[in-house]
């Protein structure tokens, strides 16, 4: 099945800025011009973060100041949108679900507009990247409608993501690709670039010929914007791991620097250029936790300043990382990306954003500039958010979150939704732009494949749910003893009941094809080492049964490549491993095993392994594309997906066991790897 050819202002009171220390003091001749923004109105005071059942209760405002000493200016944080154009339909987790719906960009636009109109040129808005894949309405065109949205709302700078990478040639995704021989397998980004009216940035992106800078044309290492009286430096940096998370064949002949140095040198050139305030803009990201010791979810305001409680980030992220090797003063401030997650935190100082995925949220960061002593105002430093994109809200909820549990009272009728005093509606610009995408899309969207007796959800770090469902699909269509899929292929929950087309696309938006590969048990084993180490998650698999070490275990350590270095790709956690019968793997019997081709060229770190197999026991194109592939398996299925008497993850008898570590000897742990070679001393 292909999808393509179904296809021809009132406010509340003020609650904020209670202590003295945080109100500048003016002289009487001053005239002072304060501009109130209000960071919710009544609709929308919920859902401070994915997960959280914390409302909040009251309303601030920030006091933005616009006089002769002081100027306040907004960044809009924007990220990973991976094409989410229309608002996205859901189901709540109710006994009976109740239909609603999040993101959209004509209500995002709307939210923008409030903003803009509250204070002129003294906004900017920043996308951190990952924009252009992960939806029909946004691959059918390659990415071209997402420059519309962007056009519209007058986008600052974009960074250049892993995802915008994966698109090849122009009219490689459509088949209308009329000379394959001189493919430009970076055709699409380069066209798109060149087509923005906003810069695209990608400071460490360089040709690995000659080290030339930029690695994609028309990019630019950072740019210099005026928000009101403030000259804004924006430093644009590209994830490390795109080699590993795009196809690595569309990044082949390009260079992805370390980020500290890079920056350093760009911030230095900003502020010799008038910079006042110099940010950074990454696809790169960080995890923060939202629950405090007890497990129960921190209670924030949606206005958070760096006095306010602060939950542990992942000090292993890129952005720690290189928050870390930055001298003091370098930056001020960082909207990131790539991570999914949502991020309004200090770190090390330095505020930082990050907005989720897929419009469900935008994020604000406040900066107060002294214009006399031409400093910043680091105790004046604000964040809003993470604040809702909603077409309706919950209205005794408060928010359009159905995954919280319901409020005692219900969760109240759907409203028009509220921000800063004003109601959102779809903006009608916008609304126009989307128009004709989503009717060239809407026949290919509603086709219904089948029916979830209940939600089919995805899990990264124990047995998916999904990740079985898509692996059971893929040894089917091509008959292989086993298969394996990558976690990080599958983005989205299927909702209990209709299965469309649109849902299967959500879950499952990389145009990756089915490949099958020739491999001996020996070879299995090694493959599933690599693939359980937990390093990017489990490994969702078909056919098998394995026992391996929880993550909040030690692995044991190894060292594969013979370096001397024991290094977290080589760990092992897989304690055991079995077929789904309980038979053994035989280590010199060859069995045909079901993936990906982005596997098989080496993404998410496997080019250790595939890269030893001779090219002739390897099938790249052994069938459609895996999204098409699972389609095609949920219209053979009769009944309801997932049912409680056939549920996806059985417990009786798991596919994947996590366990604690079993025990060692220390001469062996000390001595050798797994492979018995004794380690290089350093």
């Amino acid at each position: 099945m292909d999808y393509k050819s179904l296809i021809s202002k009132s406010f509340s009171p003020v609650r904020g800025y209670k202590s003295e220390s945080r109100r500048p003091s003016h002289s009487n001749s001053r005239s002072v011009v304060w501009s109130a923004v209000a960071v919710f109105a009544v609709l929308l005071g919920g859902c401070a973060h994915p997960g959280s059942s914390d409302n909040l209760e009251t309303s601030e405002k920030v006091a933005v100041l616009n006089d002769d000493q002081f100027e306040t200016i907004a960044i809009v944080g924007l990220n990973d949108i991976h094409g989410a154009l229309a608002p996205e339909k859901l189901k709540t987790k109710d006994p009976t679900p109740i239909d609603y719906e999040r993101g959209g960009a004509a209500y995002l636009a709307s939210q923008i507009k409030v903003l803009r109109q509250e204070l002129g040129s003294r906004v900017l808005v920043l996308d951190a990247g990952d924009h252009f894949q992960g939806s029909i309405d946004s691959n059918l065109l390659e990415g071209s409608p997402m420059l519309d949205f962007f056009h519209e709302i007058k986008l600052d700078a974009s960074v250049l993501g892993n995802h915008e990478f994966d698109f090849g040639d122009v009219g490689d995704y459509t088949n209308e690709l009329a000379n394959k021989d001189t493919r430009d397998v970076r055709g699409v980004i380069k066209k798109r670039v060149l087509e923005a009216r906003y810069p695209y940035l990608a400071a460490n992106v360089y040709q690995k010929k000659g080290g030339l800078f930029p690695g994609v044309p028309g990019t630019k290492a950072s740019v210099l914007l005026t928000a009101g009286r403030l000259k804004v430096g924006v430093i644009g940096l590209s994830t490390l791991d795109t080699p590993t998370t795009t196809r690595p064949e569309y990044v082949k002949g390009l260079e992805f620097r370390d980020m500290a140095k890079i920056t350093e040198a760009e911030s230095k050139k900003l502020r010799a250029a008038g910079a006042d305030i110099v940010l950074v803009l990454a696809h790169a990201g960080v995890f923060c936790d939202v629950a405090d010791r007890s497990g129960r979810a921190i209670k924030t305001s949606f206005l958070k300043r760096e006095s306010d409680l602060q939950s542990a980030c992942d000090e292993k992220g890129e952005i720690p990382e290189l928050l870390k090797k930055l001298p003091k003063g370098t930056i001020d401030g960082v909207v990131s990306g790539h991570t999914h997650s949502v991020v309004h935190h200090w770190i090390r100082g330095i505020p930082v954003i990050q907005s989720g995925t897929r419009n469900y949220y935008f994020t604000t960061l406040y900066l107060t500039f002294d214009l006399k002593s031409k400093k910043l105002r680091n105790d004046l430093t604000l964040i809003e958010g993470p604040i809702p994109v909603c077409p309706t809200v919950f209205s005794h909820q408060r928010n359009c979150n159905g995954e919280l549990p319901a409020p005692k009272n219900g969760r109240g009728e759907l409203a028009t939704p509220l921000f800063h005093g004003e109601k959102i509606i779809a903006d009608a610009g916008m609304t126009q732009i989307l128009a004709p995408i989503f009717e060239k899309t809407d026949l290919a969207k509603k086709r219904v494949l089948g029916q979830a007796a209940r939600p089919i959800e995805h899990h990264r770090r124990e047995e998916s749910p999904l990740g079985n469902l898509v692996a059971d699909a893929l040894r089917d269509a091509t008959h292989a003893d086993v298969a394996i899929v990558n976690p990080g292929g599958i983005r989205a929950n299927l909702n209990q009941g209709e299965i469309r087309y649109e849902d299967v696309f959500r879950a499952l938006p990389f145009d990756n094809y089915v490949s099958t590969v020739e491999v001996t048990g020996k070879e299995l084993m090694l493959l599933l080492r690599l693939t359980q180490n937990g390093m990017k998650g489990f490994f969702p698999t078909s056919g098998l049964r394995i026992r391996a070490i929880r993550l909040d275990q030690e692995p044991e350590k190894g060292d594969l490549n013979g370096n001397g270095e024991s290094e977290l790709w080589e760990t092992n956690r897989v304690i055991e491993a079995t077929f789904a019968d309980g038979s053994t793997i035989e280590s010199t019997k060859t069995y045909k095993l079901a993936t990906l081709d982005f596997l098989v060229g080496g993404g998410d770190g496997l080019g250790y392994f595939f890269d030893q197999l001779p090219k002739s026991k390897i099938q790249w194109i052994a069938g459609d594309t895996v999204r098409d592939t699972v389609s095609a398996w949920l219209l053979r299925q009769k009944g309801g997906i997932n049912s409680d008497a056939a549920p996806l993850v059985s417990e009786a008898k798991p596919r994947l066991k996590l366990e604690s570590a079993p025990k060692r000897s220390g001469k062996s742990k000390k001595k050798t790897n797994r492979s018995g070679k004794k380690r290089k001393k350093k």
